[in-house]
This record gives C-alpha cells, structure tokens and sequence, in this order.
C-alpha cells in the first residue's frame, strides 16, 4: 500500500478503476468471497530528483495500484462517491484530477448520469477516455465471435484445463516438448482468458507452436488405464486433428501475431499516444492488405494447415 502522502504532491493525476490492478477491464466484480469490490489505480508523473544537485532532471510517468475497495451499491452516484472518497482518505489531492480511465459500459462512461459526468461534476478536467486496451479487447472478441474461431478458441481451454489439473498430465507434454522441440523456450501451456485478451494472444500462439507435442501427449493419453482420462484425451484428440480446428487456429493466430504488439502497447504504464496512434494505423494498414489480397493470403494459411493436418494424421 503506498503511503497516504505519496501522491499528494504530484500535479497531474489519471484516475482509473477495474478488476485488475492497472488495467481498467471493468468496474467491479465479486471476489472469491462473493464480495462486490473495485480496484483503484493511479497514474500520475514523478520527478526524478537528482540528490547531489538537489534539481529535477524530468519526468516520469507511472501508475500504481491503490487498493481494493469493497462497494455495496453499483449505482453511478455510489460508485463516483466510493471512489472520491477513497483517494481523499488516501492523502491524495484531486484537485489535480486531469483524467479518468474505465470501459465503455454505460454505467462508467455515461455523458449524464455515468460515473464521469458525476466525477466530472465536481472536477470538470477530469476527461474521460474509454480504455483503449479495452477497445481493442471488444473488437477482437466481437471479431472472434465466428463460430469455427469461437469453437478452437473453446477447445484450447479445454485442452490447457485438462492438462493442467494433473501433474503427470503435464509432466507428459513436458517430455513431448522437449522431443519434438528441444529449442523452444515453451514447457507448458498458458491461461485463456476472458477479458484480457493478451493473454490469448499469448496462449493461442502458444499453442499453435507446441501443437506437435500437444497432439502427441493426447494420443498417448488414450493408453492410460483411468477410463475418464483416456476418453477425455480421445474426444480433445478428435476435436484438435480436425481440418476446421487446424484452419481456425493458423487463421486466429494469424491475426494475433499482429494485434498482440498493439495489445501490448496499450497495457504499458508508459504507454505512448503518438507511438500507440503509429501502431494502430500499421495494423489496419496490414489488415486492409489482407483483405486486399485475401486469395493470397487464404492460401498461405491452407497450405500451412494442410501441412500441419498431414503431419498430425499420417499414422492414422
């Protein structure tokens, strides 16, 4: 917890609220207590105080996470007053307030009765802006909402899931990795989420670089004595060595390996306007360019899944 006078003294001071500690995702959600609550951040900047001169070289900008704050009622007013609250009981000046972060919801970013005209009430420079890394989050999974990408993005969880909750379970993929990919850095998979879709970024692409092991670890799980485990890895078997799943992962990652960059970008606590502005307009420039060629590209994408298919199927 930082303490009461940390950020009393800086001047420029960005509210934001969510459920993860400086990523705004959402306003509240209950905790494993089934406690409705809110995570509050700051970002501000801080001098950078140079001790033998006793002068301040520049600025740094940083943003840190305040606490969680239990909240009984959602209502915007409510919500508005828990937050004003707290910063002032932590020390913090909101007279400085310059801007205030969340997600699009109507609740957060409504223009008359949203938490923002509310906070905007009492400090009028405090702008709102709609959370770019949500943005992003809403377009891709709006753009994921495909059936068949809905469908592999199901399977990889449950795949992860299954693995996951058994140590020999991925002990075995382990030891498939390292026979099929000794130079890879991978041992294991990672979460899908939700919410942050960076994090399936992260697992989607990880998954379609240690899918090899992956097919190889289900296939030997077949042979396990435990009848819920061996049907288990059969049906998941069947699902990942299909043409549909093996297009819909090659096409999403696709799209991922140039979304995941940006994704990035907009979670950095020195996340950068101009630089992020850069960024968005290379990935629709590289967008546009696929659909522009869309044949071309298409066949790229069939003829690595073709490959990966025969590659996966020709013991079968």
């Amino acid at each position: 917890m930082l303490s009461r006078n940390t950020l009393s003294g800086h001047r420029d001071v960005i509210l934001k609220t969510g459920t993860v500690p400086a990523k705004p995702v959402r306003t509240a959600t209950l905790d494993v207590s089934r406690v409705e609550q809110l995570s509050l951040c700051v970002r501000y900047l801080d001098n950078n105080l140079n001790i033998e001169k006793n002068e301040i070289n520049n600025y740094v900008l940083k943003e840190d996470f305040l606490q969680f704050v239990p909240v009984n009622s959602t209502t915007c007013q409510n919500l508005a007053t828990v937050i004003l609250v707290t910063l002032k009981n932590l020390g913090i000046k909101c007279d400085y307030l310059l801007g205030q972060g969340y997600d699009g919801a109507a609740a957060m970013s409504g223009n008359f009765k949203g938490v923002q005209s509310v906070i905007r009430e009492v400090h009028p420079a405090a702008l709102y802006v709609h959370c770019s890394a949500h943005s992003l989050n809403l377009a891709l999974a709006h753009s994921s909402n495909i059936h068949h990408i809905r469908n592999c993005i199901g399977i990889i969880k449950s795949v992860r899931n299954f693995i996951k909750i058994s140590a020999k379970r991925t002990e075995l993929l382990k030891n498939k990795i390292k026979e099929f990919l000794p130079e890879t850095k991978w041992t294991k998979l990672t979460s899908m989420c939700e919410t942050r879709w960076v994090e399936n970024h992260d697992g989607m692409l990880r998954f379609s670089e240690i899918y090899k092991p992956i097919v190889a670890t289900l296939k030997e799980l077949q042979l396990f004595i435990d009848i819920e485990t061996s049907s288990k890895a059969l049906q998941l078997y069947r699902y990942v060595t299909t043409s549909k799943f093996i297009i819909s992962m090659i096409t999403a990652t696709t799209l991922f390996s140039i979304t995941l960059p940006l994704c990035k970008i907009f979670q950095s606590v020195k996340c950068d306007l101009s630089e992020a502005v850069d960024h968005v307009e290379t990935v629709l420039s590289e967008v546009k360019d696929m659909r522009t060629n869309i044949n071309e590209n298409f066949k790229k994408i069939f003829n690595k899944s073709e490959q990966l298919f025969i590659s996966v199927n020709e013991e079968e």
